[in-house]
């Protein structure tokens, strides 16, 4: 858990034994517990946007799960909110007011999606239908068994990931280094292809080393392997 002591000058500290307090909520978001229906409405008809993204932007404390799901109460979620029929904007309304409802009266349940491995992919208080069949749905008794259950494989894959570069970093370095040995052995190889060659023109330079001038750079001798040298 981060601490945001009280010398930090942070309006909500953090501390263990202290009262938690909520975040202030954004000033440009309104609270969903507290909207009228002529409110929504208003806000719908000056929105420009596709339903998920009005449910974030003007709403707070909606997660993008959340408002993925409501959006799908529209017929048509990725059309422009001002451009809905009044059927589809009811949709969306009654979807919010459920949800706000169900929180009033204590009826929201844990849910958590979990992948083919069984990991929770992602965790919720209503269920989701936004993703068919592509994960399994699990409800719990309480929240606080989906939420130790995401963090603790979350901070487990984070581990194993730290462990695993841990280990990479010296076996990589070894191996640019060995890569980088072949790179040489390979060139010197090439260069070996034509030692045979070489090896009879320094013995012909050795033989006629008397008739080689000072400074030439270049000379015809006789071969001594049977053929005419340069």
């Amino acid at each position: 858990i981060k601490r945001i002591n009280l010398d930090s000058g942070a309006a909500r500290p953090v501390l263990p034994g202290l009262l938690y307090r909520f975040p202030a909520p954004p000033e440009s978001k309104t609270n969903p517990l507290s909207v009228s229906k002529e409110e929504f409405f208003i806000l719908l008809e000056n929105s420009g946007v596709e339903a998920e993204r009005f449910f974030s932007r003007k709403f707070w404390g909606l997660s993008p799960l959340l408002c993925r799901e409501l959006a799908l109460a529209s017929a048509e979620p990725d059309k422009a909110c001002s451009e809905l029929s009044e059927k589809d904007k009811e949709s969306l309304w009654y979807a919010l007011s459920s949800l706000c409802n169900l929180l009033r009266k204590g009826g929201l349940k844990p849910y958590a999606l979990e992948d083919k491995t069984g990991r929770i992919f992602d965790f919720s208080c209503i269920p989701i239908r936004q993703y068919g069949r592509l994960y399994t749905q699990m409800e719990y008794k309480t929240f606080s068994e989906p939420l130790d259950r995401f963090f603790s494989e979350r901070y487990e894959s984070a581990r194993i990931l730290s462990l695993r570069a841990l280990i990479l970093k010296p076996v990589s370095a070894a191996a640019a280094k060995l890569e980088k040995k072949l790179f040489i052995q390979r060139e010197e190889l090439k260069s070996s292809e034509r030692r045979e060659e070489y090896r009879k023109k320094a013995d012909i330079l050795s033989a006629f080393a008397f008739k080689i001038q000072k400074g030439v750079s270049k000379i015809t001798l006789p071969n001594l392997y049977g053929q005419q040298g340069e």
